[in-house]
């Protein structure tokens, strides 16, 4: 019963079609669709480097699996490094006591190898590389011509690269869809092709102008090269593709390497942990032994020995034969890391930010999520006020959701929320773009709302009939068409938010009190300002450059003109018009409140 079951859930072997299916072949390709490629060592070792190197290893115990490169968009944040062709060092046997997850088995013969490609992407692939087969080839759709170029990439196959660079800028392709010509080049680290993409985009007009318009084109590319072509665009216009100018832009697919400072912490050095039975070596290039106890670290994190494992499976005999685990981290790291491992005193990064997320980044990637949830509760938001678009690319990358939204709205309310377009980290160099788009049109919406026109009521100072407040002191109040009385201080407001929207940033500024002060006074005249009751220079003096007795347009009313009479008190007034901005300013927040992030499609 149990054989009938393996059986029927083991995969169909299938064959590929002509030329890829001749008996004499000497050597079988099977890929993950359980499609088997029967070609000759000799074309793929002309064709390919990769093969060619593989060819020259000794045969392995067990059928070979190809390892594929890891992914490069919406990767975690780290150092950018420079993109590196699978080598023969990717080819390695598959042993059931491995770390890594194993691939799908999948039968293959003892002279061959199983790939994570697809059958049709490998058709393709191999019909490139052979002479007589090059004319047959048809690539019918970007993302099928993607996996192929990426292939020839992998294997190191100059042939397919050229060939599916050549198609790439095809005008079927370049003039019909640029934009994922573009992702496609981006992904890719081709260069010439995406900036020939991103001058075909800009020229026809196909970059979104509104970031929440979906285009999963963009999905793929990463966050620093959507940002360059914002800043083409920007530069120049929606214009003719021959003056498109990428100065001060290239290179358009990746930005410059972005750089660790070496911080330092304090920390317990090496010398703190001396006793235990097992090791942890750093990955200094002068090495650093850390001597743990087993039972701890397992306490803290049951998964970190075994993340540690899957990183670098060998162990080396250590002293006094510990066995010993090669971290990837520094020192400076380590020693944190383990500190939050034990109990008493736990390490400090007031002033270290850039340690501070390496060290939270580690502890999100062993799960010590306690201590990565004490870490943020005691740091993240102070270091996040000083940086916050930096620190929204990081939130990101952990996967910090809460954290993710707190950056989004200090960015909105900051000065250089204005242009937040123009902003650049290096961190964005490896955060997928999604997210970044939906930072952009988040924070537009924020502004957009704090600046709109609002309404809102507020009591008048007194309840008499007789008193000017009755007429000097709206209880329903529009931004938009305001008492021409009180346009200067809505005008000086929306200023002020058009810089920062959020109510706080003009709440208590008494030089607008005395502004609105100016407004429920404006019908004063010199030869009356020390009528009982009217508003004397004596009684307030912090009304602005705005003169006495003028009102709104500069103007001396007629000396005839009777002067509002107010029976309550100027303490009342004052706290009308303090009240006034209060009302303004949360109807503000309030507005800016129902504006939401979007994180859908993002993984938190």
């Amino acid at each position: 019963m149990a054989e009938d079951l393996a059986a029927a859930e083991a995969p169909v072997i299938r064959e590929a079609t002509a030329p890829f299916n001749r008996e004499d072949a000497d050597f079988v390709i099977t890929t993950v669709d359980s499609v088997q490629f029967r070609v000759f060592r000799s074309i793929l070792t002309l064709a390919s480097e990769h093969f060619e190197s593989m060819f020259a290893l000794p045969k392995p115990q067990k059928h070979a699996h190809i390892r594929d490169s890891p992914p490069v968009s919406n990767a975690p944040v780290s150092p950018a490094e420079d993109h590196v062709p699978v080598s023969e060092s990717d080819m390695v046997p598959v042993h059931k006591d491995d770390a890594s997850p194993e691939p799908e088995e999948r039968p293959v013969p003892e002279n061959g190898v199983s790939v994570s490609e697809d059958s049709e992407t490998m058709d393709t692939f191999l019909r490139v590389c052979y002479p007589h087969t090059a004319a047959q080839i048809e690539v019918g759709s970007l993302s099928h011509l993607h996996k192929v170029l990426a292939a020839g990439q992998k294997y190191i196959s100059p042939p397919v690269v050229d060939a599916m660079r050549r198609t790439l800028v095809q005008p079927r392709f370049l003039d019909n869809d640029p934009l994922h010509v573009f992702a496609v080049a981006c992904a890719l680290d081709l260069e010439e092709e995406a900036k020939e993409a991103a001058k075909t985009a800009v020229s026809k007009g196909r970059v979104p102008v509104k970031e929440d318009v979906p285009c999963p084109e963009m999905d793929t590319v990463s966050a620093g090269a959507y940002h360059r072509l914002i800043r083409l665009q920007q530069a120049s216009g929606f214009v003719h593709q021959q003056r498109i100018d990428f100065s001060g832009i290239e290179p358009i697919c990746r930005g410059p390497p972005q750089y660790v400072d070496q911080e330092t912490v304090e920390t317990p050095a090496a010398s703190s942990f001396t006793s235990g039975d097992t090791v942890l070596r750093t990955s200094d290039t002068i090495a650093i032994d850390y001597t743990v106890h087993l039972q701890v670290i397992q306490l803290a994190s049951p998964r970190m020995l075994q993340i540690i494992a899957r990183d670098q499976p060998q162990r080396e005999p250590g002293t006094a034969e510990l066995p010993v685990y090669i971290m990837r981290e520094r020192s400076a790291i380590v020693g944190p890391l383990l500190r939050f491992c034990y109990p008493g005193k736990h390490p400090r990064f007031t002033d270290s930010p850039d340690l501070f997320l390496e060290v939270l980044a580690a502890l999100k990637k062993y799960e010590l999520n306690d201590a990565a949830d004490e870490a943020v509760q005691a740091y993240w938001m102070s270091f996040a006020e000083k940086d916050p678009f930096r620190f929204f690319f990081h939130a990101v990358a952990l996967r910090l959701a809460d954290e993710v939204r707190s950056c989004a709205r200090l960015i909105a309310e900051s000065p250089s929320g204005k242009n937040v377009h123009s902003l650049y980290v290096p961190e964005m160099e490896s955060a997928g773009s999604l997210a970044y788009r939906r930072l952009l049109s988040y924070v537009g919406k924020h502004r957009n709302a704090a600046t709109q026109h609002l309404q809102f009521t507020r009591e008048r100072p007194c309840h008499d009939d007789q008193c000017a407040c009755r007429t000097r002191c709206p209880t329903g109040i529009s931004t938009h068409v305001p008492s021409s009385d009180f346009r200067s201080v809505f005008q000086k407001i929306k200023d002020m938010l058009d810089k920062r929207p959020c109510g706080k940033v003009f709440t208590g500024d008494m030089s607008l009190v005395g502004l609105v002060m100016d407004g429920m006074h404006a019908q004063s005249t010199l030869a009356q300002v020390s009528s009982p009751g009217g508003y004397g220079g004596g009684q307030w003096g912090i009304h602005g450059s705005q003169t006495l007795g003028m009102n709104y347009n500069g103007q001396y009313p007629a000396a005839t003109q009777t002067p509002p009479l107010f029976f309550c008190s100027m303490s009342d007034r004052l706290e009308w018009a303090s009240g006034l901005l209060q009302s303004y300013a949360d109807a503000v927040d309030r507005v800016i409140s129902q504006v939401e992030l979007d994180l859908s499609g993002i993984p938190l």
